[in-house]
């Protein structure tokens, strides 16, 4: 996934200066964007979708021509959240954060069936391999750091009634960067909780 970020000190200005022009030859998956000093009702939103973004996410400012940030996206994010519930920060459309699900499980023992499923999307190769690489760049899998025991998963397929016979795959991390590595108390999956397909995790940092 290829992201740039960019302060535009003005998304109308920067669009006749030929943004959108730029933006296709350099051709990021998610763009997020500062300074759009613009309200969404005053810009020609086909523009962005034109140029290959779909979806796009603006949070302005409550005063016209100040602040302001957008995100731009190939793909449709998981979630949105718009703004932090901090008043003051929130008037100046600060704050805006899309999320997206890697959906990889990392090695053979996060999975019920890692030589039949060694083709199947999620658990690839090459997926793999980037999601170590992500870990190896400062990242714990907390759940490992505490648990190496297999059969411990996140996800089951609504299908051949795999939950009951606990056939899934561990795709749901919660990733601690590692200067907090000291600070890490626990981290475990609630597999209990059955309102989806998924079940929640749990990471527990002591506070210092």
């Amino acid at each position: 996934m290829k992201i740039v970020s960019y302060n535009v000190n003005g998304i109308r200005a920067a669009v006749n200066k030929g943004f959108l022009d730029w933006l296709q030859s350099v051709d990021p998956d998610v763009v997020c964007l500062q300074e759009i000093k613009a309200m969404k009702e005053q810009l020609d939103l086909w523009l962005f979708e034109e140029a290959g973004y779909p979806y796009h996410y603006w949070y302005s400012a409550e005063k016209k021509g100040y602040s302001g940030v957008a995100i731009l996206s190939k793909k449709e994010p998981d979630h949105i959240e718009f703004g932090t519930g901090i008043d003051y920060m929130d008037f100046e459309g600060r704050n805006l954060r899309a999320d997206f699900d890697y959906n990889i499980c990392h090695q053979a023992i996060d999975i019920h069936d890692p030589v039949r499923n060694k083709n199947v999307s999620g658990f690839l190769p090459v997926e793999r391999e980037w999601i170590g690489n992500f870990m190896e760049s400062g990242f714990i899998d907390s759940f490992r750091h505490f648990n190496q025991e297999p059969h411990q998963y996140t996800w089951w397929s609504y299908r051949a009634n795999a939950r009951n016979n606990n056939k899934g795959w561990r795709l749901d991390y919660g990733m601690v960067s590692r200067p907090l590595e000291d600070q890490l108390k626990r981290s475990v999956i609630l597999s209990k909780a059955k309102h989806s397909d998924h079940c929640p995790i749990l990471v527990e940092l002591e506070s210092t």
